[in-house]
């Protein structure tokens, strides 16, 4: 059901519609009298309502569709629910009407909402809540029967994920999308080459509106909850892609990389960087002697010839304490610091360490409540 008439057709359809031990009637052709400014009294019909009788009491809830299922779309849709319904602050006795929203599914996520605000809701799916007074029903478990027929492209991870990441990790100042796309390049121009185009940071942005991460005023983008974005890219994360994978055995690893490194400073074209993981000594207190693990977007095999060590480290996976992986995924590296041996940024430590062990879990958390508190101390308030 893509249509706002074909929700409606289908509501009408039904004498009646359940959600848990509640049943809801469909009332139409309710009217209404209205009294004109010359004094006449005109019957006016009202938008849709349902209704349904709890402990001997008869609730009334008048009825705002809408047929995409977004928390952008949602929050819109509650505003409205609320001011057709009229003052939801007079006591019970003196209430008419009860706002409610009606869309193809409502999450938990929106139904927590929903209860927040006061307004009750119901899907196409036999998810819902009801409040109103003393009546307070709420189900939720049902599976979205309704997607969008268009698959939309996450734009919480790989490429599409630098746009989270820039807001993110710099927030000192408020970017257009043309002047986020600027800025993700040159953070990028010294390791290799990001093409990201403003019509596909404008895209991206769109969603994230559409998801009410971030709102744009006078053109300029402003993250709204940061924390919630985290979450999101936490859940989308996608590990980068593997060229070629080096495993080997050597007395000191960092002694090695550290010549990798400085091998890989002098072509321009070459990136080398610690995992996130290897990171994680940089932001949290992790004071393990973990194996060393490096991307790089040069190939492994010619770095340790150019640094006449092949023949001197042991090759094979049996023992490995240093991992180069070959890595072209231009997300891994941006934000990354400068050091001996590059570092990750925060946000790719805290996203690879939240894919790991307990242990590795508990220092993400460390590496989140970094990240959270330089953005509230830095972020941009000009404009809210």
């Amino acid at each position: 059901m893509k249509t706002q008439e074909e929700i409606l057709e289908y509501l009408q359809s039904q004498e009646s519609l359940s959600l848990g031990p509640s049943k809801l009637e469909l009332r139409k052709g309710v009217y209404e009298t209205a009294t004109m400014r010359n004094g006449n009294h005109l019957p006016v019909e009202l938008p849709l309502q349902l209704a349904t009788t709890w402990r001997g009491a008869e609730y009334c809830f008048e009825v705002q569709l809408n047929p995409l299922s977004t928390p952008r779309m949602l929050a819109e849709m509650i505003r409205q629910a609320k001011q057709a319904a009229g003052d939801t602050n007079r006591n019970l006795a003196e209430r008419r009407r009860f706002p409610m929203v009606i869309m193809p599914y409502l999450s938990k996520k929106a139904l927590d909402s929903l209860a927040a605000e006061g307004v009750s809701g119901i899907d196409l799916c036999g998810n819902g809540i009801l409040t109103a007074g003393e009546l307070f029903i709420y189900v939720t478990g049902e599976k979205n029967k309704y997607p969008k027929s268009t698959k939309l492209r996450n734009v919480y991870c790989r490429k599409s994920s630098l746009i989270s990441a820039a807001l993110l990790l710099f927030p000192e100042k408020a970017l257009g999308p043309k002047e986020i796309a600027d800025r993700i390049e040159w953070l990028n121009e010294d390791c290799l080459s990001v093409t990201i185009s403003v019509s596909q940071v404008s895209k991206v942005l769109r969603q994230m509106e559409e998801d009410m991460l971030v709102a744009r005023k006078n053109g300029k983008i402003f993250l709204l909850q940061p924390e919630y974005l985290l979450e999101k890219l936490r859940q989308n994360y996608i590990p980068p892609r593997q060229e070629l994978c080096w495993k080997g055995w050597c007395k000191n690893p960092w002694d090695v990389a550290k010549q990798l490194a400085e091998i890989s400073r002098s072509n321009t074209h070459d990136y080398f960087m610690q995992s996130g993981k290897t990171s994680a000594s940089v932001y949290s207190d992790n004071k393990e002697k973990a194996n060393l693990k490096i991307y790089t977007t040069a190939d492994p095999i010619e770095l340790l010839s150019k640094a006449g060590l092949l023949n001197s480290i042991e090759e094979g996976r049996k023992f490995a304490n240093l991992k180069l992986i070959q890595t072209n995924s231009e997300w891994v590296y941006f934000g990354s610091r400068s050091m001996e041996v590059s570092c990750a940024s925060k946000l790719q430590t805290w996203l690879e360490l939240c894919q790991g062990d307990k242990r590795q879990k508990e220092l993400a958390e460390q590496v989140h409540e970094k990240i959270l508190k330089y953005y509230r101390q830095h972020k941009c308030v000009e404009g809210i």
